[in-house]
Order: structure tokens, then sequence, then C-alpha cells
């Protein structure tokens, strides 16, 4: 059972899993649906996605996604009835020093994934201008936040915020790499230069 220290299982998840059986046929893994907390107050919707939380070890394994991880399963995936909160308080100069380093993290993985190899969010993200506004629009209107009141408000301009510096990030990382790459064009023609020029000694 993999769980967060900022989750919070409601009644019916718990319900849930205290039903299942020991050894469920033909089950690899159990995938939970997630509510997001501001301060407490679950909104109507979010951006974080259902994620496989429980799981036979021996069908399992980890791979490296960005900043975080996600698990394979090598079998049959089942929903979970209930929801599980993600509850997350920590304070706001906590959040955005955490935020900095793991967008840094998503911009390098980014950067180094062909384009068609990336995922819709991470194509739109890859495009550095449209995500932050498509992130405020998409929380607000397609997941409800409006109606959420400044909690909605709040998770709407923080997930922004969280896009404008992932943007940032991109065109640091992409600047980097297009000032080594001339670097390193100069740096070889210097060498194919002196080479030309230089005089052969007997």
């Amino acid at each position: 059972l993999s769980m967060d220290a900022d989750y919070i299982l409601d009644d019916t998840m718990v319900e849930t899993l205290q039903n299942l059986p020991l050894h469920p046929a033909e089950t690899a893994a159990y995938s939970a649906r997630f509510k997001y907390d501001i301060f407490g107050e679950p909104l109507h919707g979010a951006l974080y996605p259902p994620r496989k939380v429980l799981y036979t070890k021996d069908m399992a394994h980890y791979v490296n996604d960005g900043h975080g991880h996600k698990v394979i399963i090598e079998g049959n995936i089942k929903t979970l009835e209930g929801f599980i909160h993600h509850d997350d308080r920590k304070p706001f100069s906590h959040w955005l020093r955490s935020q900095d380093k793991y967008l840094k993290q998503e911009a390098d993985k980014i950067i180094s994934t062909p384009f068609s190899q990336l995922g819709m969010n991470d194509k739109i993200r890859s495009c550095i201008v449209p995500a932050p506004f498509v992130v405020f629009l998409y929380c607000l209107i397609i997941k409800g936040g409006i109606l959420d009141g400044w909690r909605g408000w709040y998770y709407a301009m923080q997930r922004v915020l969280a896009e404008i510096l992932l943007s940032i990030r991109l065109v640091e990382a992409r600047s980097s790499t297009k000032s080594e790459v001339r670097s390193t064009e100069s740096k070889t023609k210097n060498v194919t230069r002196n080479a030309a020029t230089a005089v052969p000694r007997h």
C-alpha cells in the first residue's frame, strides 16, 4: 500500500479496503481517485490524477518520471471505490522552494525527451507560453474551481505560478543547451582551422 503522509482516506475508501479479498484473483493492482484539499476543504476538481496505490510487489516496478516516479504494473488494474484526499498544508515559502527544485527536474525531462514521446500535458508545456493560461482556465472552468470560491482561485493561482516557474526553467534550460552547442561548434572550428594552417615539420 503506497501512501503519502498527507493522504486521508474517506469512509468509503476505508470500507472498500477492509472488504478486499486477501489474494484477489486476476488483479495485480488497485488505482485510487483523489480529491485535493485546500485548507482542509476538498475542491470540486484538481489536476491530481488517479494513481495506483495498492499492488502486488512482485508484479510492479518503479521508474523515474520528472521530479517524481511512477509504478509500472504487469497485470490487471481495478479502481477502488471512494476517494483519497490529498491535504497538502505546507507553508507557501516551503511550497515555493519545493516547486523550484521539482520544476527544474521537470524541465530537464521535457528538454531531454523527443516531442513525439511527450504526453499531451508536457507537449503544451514545451511550447512555454500557452501552459499557464491553459492551466488557469482548466482549473477554474473545466475542473469547477470557480464554484469553490476563494479556495478555487487560490488553487488556480498556485498552479499557474508553478507553470510560470516551469516555463522560466524551460527557457533557461534551452538557452543553456544552445550556448553549449555554440561553444562546442566554436571549439571544433578552431581545432579544424589550426589543423589546416599548421606547418608540418620535416
